[in-house]
This record gives C-alpha cells, structure tokens and sequence, in this order.
C-alpha cells in the first residue's frame, strides 16, 4: 500500500502543477516550453492513476508472482513519473538544463512499467489457466 500512498500524494502534486500552469502562460515560459510543461503534467496525473492502480491491484492478488510484477510496475511508474515530469519542470520553470538527459530514462521506465504490467497479467493469465485445468 506504500506505492498507494506515493501514488496519491504524487496526484495531489499532479493537480497543483495542472493547476498552477493550466490557466495560461507561466512567466517568462514561451509557447513551446509550455507545450513541455504541459506533456510533463499530463505524464505526471496518468503516472500517479496507473501508481494507484497497479499499487490496489498488487494488494489485490493472491499471487506472490503477479504480486511481486504488480509492485515491480508501481514502482517503474513512480520512477518514471518523478524522472520524466519533474526533469522538465525542473529545466522549464527553473533553468536547470543539465537535468536534459534525465527525462528520456523517466520515459523509458514508464515504458519498463507498462511492460512489468504486462508481465503480470501475463502471469495472472497462467494461474488462472493452471487453476481451471484442476
């Protein structure tokens, strides 16, 4: 339930960057940077739902394996939505462009989450198979 509670508080930051440059141009950010801060906010709520549900899935499951792969997803996506969102809003709203590599190893364990996602329903899948054939 950790990766709950992170997921939550990681939605609640989510709405408050929504909200802090959702309204209209943020000081000084032109129209493209914008655009930058805006796909960071978009990954940063869909990261803390998936963080949530992959978390509430993982309490779920009887499964030590599918458990064990529910978690291993939570926390890519924690990663990945700290790694990727907050590496653009870092080099957008404060200048810190060395951060510049970060953002694709945020993207690449979002990616690594989804997989691990897959993984898990592929062993859900399996069980569920194996059970049936009793």
């Amino acid at each position: 339930m950790q990766s709950v509670l992170v997921g939550a508080g990681l939605g609640l930051l989510a709405v408050v960057a929504g909200a802090a440059t959702g309204h209209g141009p943020v000081g000084g950010l032109d129209a493209e940077a914008m655009r930058s801060v805006m796909t960071a906010v978009r990954y940063h709520e869909f990261g803390a739902v998936m963080i949530v549900v992959t978390g509430l899935a993982g309490s779920l499951v009887d499964a030590k394996a599918v458990a064990f792969r529910l978690g291993l997803s939570s926390w890519l996506f924690v990663a990945g939505t700290l790694l990727f969102s907050f590496s653009i809003y870092a080099r957008m709203l404060l200048g810190l462009d060395w951060l510049g590599p970060v953002t694709p190893l945020g993207g690449m364990c979002h990616m690594a989450g989804w997989i691990a996602l897959a993984w898990a329903a592929v062993a859900g899948t399996r069980r569920a198979v194996f059970e049936a054939s009793r």
